[in-house]
């Protein structure tokens, strides 16, 4: 795909160009290593689109990888695709806790389906 226009129909989640053709793709504008993570059977699919490493190159600068994949590593950025696939998963919000757990400066969250309670906007307390 070679237009801007034909890669935001294919990946319509990832962040479009700029006006004047500039990306804003927040991948080449130095913010280090970046995690792509998705629900397990999702996340096929999510590398594709991205055209991102996979568990076997986790150095690279782009990667999508599972929360499970993830587990006790670090990146600099993280975009969580579809937080309530992560929490309905096997490992359920514990794994959602990872996943939102493994960014060092910026968690991007994308969603097109209902988030997960606690993700769905603040609460307001209630007096007693």
């Amino acid at each position: 795909m070679g237009t801007a226009a034909a890669r935001a129909a294919a990946r319509p989640w990832w962040p479009a160009p700029a006006a004047g053709g500039a990306t804003s793709d927040f991948t080449t504008g130095g913010v280090g290593r970046v995690a792509i993570i998705a629900a397990a059977g999702q996340v096929e699919a999510v590398r594709r689109a991205a055209g991102a490493g996979d568990a076997d190159d986790v150095d690279a600068p782009l990667v999508t990888l599972t929360p499970r994949q993830a587990k006790g590593l670090e990146f600099d950025a993280v975009v969580l695709v579809e937080p309530g696939a992560v929490a309905a998963g096997p490992g359920g919000v514990a794994d959602l806790y990872v996943a939102m757990t493994r960014p060092t400066r910026r968690l991007i969250v994308i969603h097109a389906e209902p988030l997960p309670a606690g993700l769905d906007g603040p609460r307001t307390k209630t007096r007693l």
